[in-house]
């Protein structure tokens, strides 16, 4: 039987013909975003490609996870991908999400990929086709980079908030705190959370955020909530901040937490009534509000401020305790008590104030109570224009203010003064009267009058001041105005830019300096400048520039454009006039300037032969210096017109660059130079004479810019061959009718030939 069945096996053997089945599975792969270490959920494309000319079955893709790639936590726990049917010359995309180890660094890695299939195999028994399921594995190698990354930083903390930061003391209790976090790598950072460890007096009350996306480069906010303490110092206390992200990646940074210095707070004075509007109190006054001035002159502000006051014998207090709130570094605030004043002397009492600040702090001062007396108001002399800025007035200066400087010596403050004036004749009020308000101790107040000073001789004139106060009046006689002198409007000095004026400038600078020398201000004062036959004013147009108060000692600069005329060759004098005016003054200035002249260039001959049509034709142009100067480095462009265009050759058409243009060096007075243009005269025109132009540049000793002249000239075109035996055809003048006659006797002379040859015959 063993026998039997081997040969029954080998004559199968030899009847089964396999046919060879080619197949090429191809994987390749690729992350499709910028991956960094601890990232999860990191997309990864897998590419499967059959390259063989089979169908493949049940291709299962299983990555095989080594450090730093680890499988992302699907919720179905499984990351195989199987494929049913891959056909032949396919291929397609399989998307895995995998996590990177948070211990990565920046590199290229290498993730293995098993792959399984059944590969169906063609066997031929007994000339039958059968097909053969074979199971199949092999292993790939993916490139993945990592090279992104995540790098956190601490910006400045805020207490309070961004919009409203708060400084915060020791102390001064629960507040917000808000760390700016920075991502310095160039991957987004997910499912951040911020946890605040500190100590040193600060006591978290909310430590831990969450805070979502970090982008790179964009600060987000952890806001917390901690406990300053009346144990934190002053100073930077460090905090600890721990950052973790993605699924398990963790940073640590350290930020600085500033604690400022403790405020302090002192009393700068007392006063009845309000800031705004003080009062005096007598004895007997009654019920008024009692103002205590309080300024923090501490390092960091005050916050939770009351004050409760003990009054001394003799004042009733109505309200002893007040809430002020927040008392900032250096602004002023207030405590206001409401006070009974009974009938106690004049004179400067004393009461305690309490003040409790911070949560604990607390500061007692003792205040000033004033009772006062009675008012007394002096002048203690007038100034024109201001305290801060007098000026100097002289006859016919105009309105101008006069300013009293009003003082009280008394003891007490005048209430709801007013003013009157009487002023000699000359100085004319525009107003009289003037309500000053309330007069303090021992503060000068500056009380104004709009005064039109007329053409009054220089000299001290006398003022009368009524003052009339709550409780009294009194009138204040002689009060010395002084009246001092006069204005002296005059032109320091000019020039112009350029320095070197010449004819045809269009646009030129005239700069005049203009002083006061005088022993007052001048007002008003208007400057206008006049052209001449030479020199006009281009701006301003109407010549004139205004002022206003010319100081003495101060010389401004008037700006005027001028302009100068074309077309002058020898040295010409202008006399601009300057006229300046203002309250009462009128002065005439001549302002010489001094035009050289510029040369002359003139075309004095031209030659040519030129034809309808012709081209490279030359035309000889001589051009003289006229003038009384020196032309230097003279260009020539001549103007083509479309009948006449300078010559441009067909083998080089750049020359068209340079073809009307010359550089014929200097010319000196009287000198000229002869000068060669290639033409072409354009085909079809009708023969005559065409006005060319010519354009000279050229510089001169002193101009800043170069000098333009254009000459023209007349060019004439003879016609062409054509044009000429066309003009024979038509019998409208002698030489035609005489072409025609000639043509005629030829004819009969060819008509008589011929006949006589045919006698002949």
């Amino acid at each position: 039987m063993t026998g039997r069945a081997f040969t029954l096996l080998l004559v199968t053997a030899t009847l089964l013909i396999t046919v060879h089945v080619v197949s090429a599975l191809v994987i390749t792969g690729y992350v499709n975003v910028l991956a960094a270490p601890g990232q999860d959920a990191v997309p990864l494309v897998i590419r499967v490609v059959n390259n063989g000319n089979q169908a493949l079955f049940n291709v299962t893709i299983k990555p095989l996870f080594t450090f730093p790639f680890g499988p992302y936590n699907y919720v179905n726990g499984s990351y195989k991908a199987t494929i049913p049917v891959l056909p032949p010359g396919s291929s397609i995309n399989i998307t895995e999400l995998i996590d990177v180890n948070p211990g990565a660094v920046n590199g290229i890695y290498q993730l293995r990929v098993n792959v399984t299939y059944v590969e169906l195999s063609e066997v031929i028994l007994n000339k039958s086709i059968l097909l053969i399921p074979k199971n199949m594995s092999s292993e790939f190698n993916i490139t993945i980079p990592i090279l992104g990354y995540v790098k956190f930083s601490g910006g400045l903390p805020v207490w309070g908030s961004l919009s409203n930061p708060i400084e915060a003391t020791p102390g001064i209790g629960i507040l917000p705190l808000v760390v700016p976090i920075l991502n310095l790598g160039n991957v987004v950072a997910n499912n951040a959370s911020v946890t605040l460890i500190v100590n040193n007096g600060l006591v978290p009350i909310i430590n831990k955020t969450y805070v979502g996306y970090v982008p790179p480069g964009t600060p987000v906010y952890a806001i917390f909530l901690i406990n300053v303490t009346s144990n934190a110092p002053i100073g930077v206390v460090n905090g600890r901040v721990v950052i973790h992200y993605f699924s398990n990646a963790t940073q640590n940074i350290t930020i600085g937490i500033p604690i400022v210095g403790e405020p302090r707070l002192t009393v700068e004075g007392t006063g009845w009534g309000s800031p705004s509007s003080p009062i005096a109190v007598g004895p007997g006054y009654g019920v008024v509000p009692l103002f205590v001035t309080i300024v923090n002159s501490g390092t960091a502000n005050a916050v939770n401020v009351n004050a409760t006051i003990i009054l001394p014998r003799g004042f009733k207090a109505l309200i002893n305790s007040v809430t002020i709130g927040g008392a900032p570094i250096g602004v002023p605030v207030y405590a206001v008590f409401m006070v009974n004043v009974t009938d106690v002397s004049p004179g400067t009492y004393y009461a305690n104030l309490t003040l409790t600040y911070n949560n604990g702090l607390t500061a007692i001062v003792k205040v000033p109570l004033v009772v006062s007396g009675e008012p007394r108001l002096v002048v203690e002399g007038t100034v024109w224009g201001s305290q801060s800025s007098p000026v100097t007035v002289g006859p016919g200066y105009g309105v101008v203010p006069l300013t009293f400087i009003v003082v009280n010596s008394g003891t007490s403050p005048a209430f709801n003064v007013k003013a009157n004036v009487s002023l000699p004749n000359g100085l004319i009020p525009l107003t009289r009267n003037v309500t000053i308000g309330n007069v303090p101790v021992g503060v000068p107040i500056y009380v104004t009058f709009m005064v039109n000073v007329t053409n009054v001789g220089a000299g001290t004139y006398y003022a009368n001041l009524t003052l009339t106060y709550s409780g009294g009046s009194l009138t204040v006689r002689g009060i010395p105005v002084v009246i001092s002198g006069v204005p002296n409007v005059v032109v320091v000095s000019y020039y112009t830019n350029p320095p070197n004026l010449f004819p045809g400038y269009p646009q030129s600078l005239l700069t005049v300096y203009i002083g006061n020398s005088g022993t007052a201000v001048a007002r008003d004062v208007k400057v206008r400048l006049i052209g001449d036959n030479y020199v006009t004013v281009v701006n301003p147009s109407n010549g004139v520039v205004d002022i206003g108060n010319l100081p003495v000692g101060e010389p401004v600069p008037v700006n005027f454009v001028i302009s100068t005329v074309n077309n002058l060759y020898t040295t010409v004098h202008a006399n601009l006039t300057l006229i300046v005016n203002g309250i009462g003054f009128n002065k005439t200035y001549i302002i010489p300037l001094v035009i050289k002249p510029k040369a002359n260039l003139v075309v004095v001959n031209v030659t040519s032969n030129l034809s309808v049509g012709d081209s490279n034709v030359p035309i000889y142009i001589t051009i003289a210096n006229e003038g009384n100067v020196t032309a230097n480095n003279i260009e020539v462009i001549l103007n083509g017109q479309g009948v006449i265009e300078p010559h441009v050759s067909s083998s080089n058409p750049l020359s068209a660059l340079t073809a009307g243009t010359l550089f014929i060096g200097d010319l000196k007075p009287g000198e000229e130079k002869k000068i060669i243009f290639m033409v072409d005269a354009q085909n079809g025109i009708n023969p005559g004479d065409y006005r060319v132009t010519l354009t000279l540049l050229w510089n001169q000793t002193g101009s800043l810019i170069p000098m333009v002249q254009n000459d023209a000239f007349t060019i004439h075109v003879n016609p062409s061959l054509s044009q000429q035996f066309v003009s024979l055809l038509i019998p409208n003048k002698p030489s035609s009718i005489l072409f025609y006659i000639v043509l005629i006797l030829v004819i009969i002379l060819i008509a008589l030939l011929a006949r006589s040859r045919a006698s002949l015959r």
